[in-house]
């Protein structure tokens, strides 16, 4: 993720963590998601050696001098992405895996970071949490389930070649980056990022003292070295299957750089809703419970479909869930 965007000064607090994705299928380009090691190296090598690389995560506010907790190994915070790149048979993998068959993925099972501060939980292979069987599905590649403790976030740092949305389940996320653009989405919001031909950013919790709970989801774009761009997005209803996002922005939606439709579904106790899928769908439950199919899904699970037949959806409750319908 030419060059990348400018960045924050050194002395900035806004600053902590390496992205981490897969490579580019090019083995001359950088890796889909981030910069260069060796240009990373030059951005952080006045504050940071390659021991202590990716930077320090900190308390907002704190100075690089200022270090809010002791600092992890580099692998504790979640890998470099010299360590995830992996080569182009991963962002391969990503497209073929799940090529004729329905999985379920439980929540049990998905991968985990704790760093005190940072509680998360991945669905595919992400930073030091690899899966040869979960590595994406289609052009769908990270969903990590984040909760971030009051204060705490993730610095400036870099990505490129992603579109990023993370989608706040409760609490406020407070957004900054190498565009200019500064802003705090509140729960029920959806940040996008097109990270494009290179930008920075930070992520931080809004609230000094309360934890915040967001989904974090990369998407590979189908357009590389575009200009970088943010948006926000707020549903118009609290019911139903809205859409979030889309690759022509239609009903409202955030316009992505991928033929994929995003859906955030929001049902009640009894509500029953089929789904008519382009060709692939991921469904990823938030809260509640839902019947897919035949399979009872709760909090924290996901499911996917290689198949184009119609998708039953059945809340048992109140539930809340991202579906992704993907080519």
């Amino acid at each position: 993720m030419p060059p990348p965007a400018p960045h924050a000064s050194p002395s900035a607090p806004w600053h902590k963590k390496c992205s981490n994705t897969a490579s580019d299928s090019s083995a001359s380009a950088a890796p889909i998601g981030c910069e260069t090691r060796s240009r990373r190296r030059e951005t952080v090598a006045s504050r940071h050696s390659d021991e202590s690389f990716p930077p320090r995560p900190h308390r907002r506010g704190y100075s690089s001098s200022e270090s809010a907790i002791k600092s992890p190994g580099r692998r504790q915070l979640l890998g470099t992405c010299k360590e995830f790149a992996k080569g182009p048979e991963l962002a391969e993998g990503a497209r073929m895996h799940h090529s004729d068959h329905t999985r379920f993925r439980p929540a049990a099972e998905r991968g985990t970071t704790d760093l005190g501060w940072l509680q998360s939980r991945h669905s595919f292979s992400f930073g030091g949490y690899s899966d040869p069987e979960h590595v994406g599905f289609r052009s769908l590649r990270v969903i990590n389930d984040d909760r971030v403790a009051g204060g705490m976030g993730f610095g400036m740092h870099p990505h490129r070649d992603m579109e990023i949305l993370s989608y706040v389940v409760s609490g406020a996320l407070t957004h900054k980056d190498s565009l200019g653009n500064e802003e705090t989405v509140k729960a029920g919001g959806i940040q996008y990022m097109s990270a494009g031909s290179g930008v920075r950013h930070s992520e931080f919790n809004a609230s000094p003292s309360e934890a915040v709970h967001f989904l974090q989801i990369w998407i590979t774009p189908d357009e590389r070295n575009a200009a970088p761009r943010y948006a926000e997005w707020r549903p118009s209803t609290d019911q139903g299957l809205i859409l979030a996002a889309s690759a022509d922005g239609r009903e409202n939606s955030l316009a992505i750089r991928q033929q994929a439709d995003v859906y955030l579904g929001r049902m009640s106790a009894g509500e029953n809703r089929v789904h008519q899928p382009r060709g692939g769908t991921w469904i990823q439950i938030i809260e509640g419970g839902l019947t897919v199919n035949s399979q009872d899904l709760a909090a924290g699970d996901g499911i996917s479909f290689d198949q184009s037949a119609a998708i039953s959806l059945s809340a048992g409750g109140p539930v809340q869930f991202l579906l992704f319908d993907l080519e």
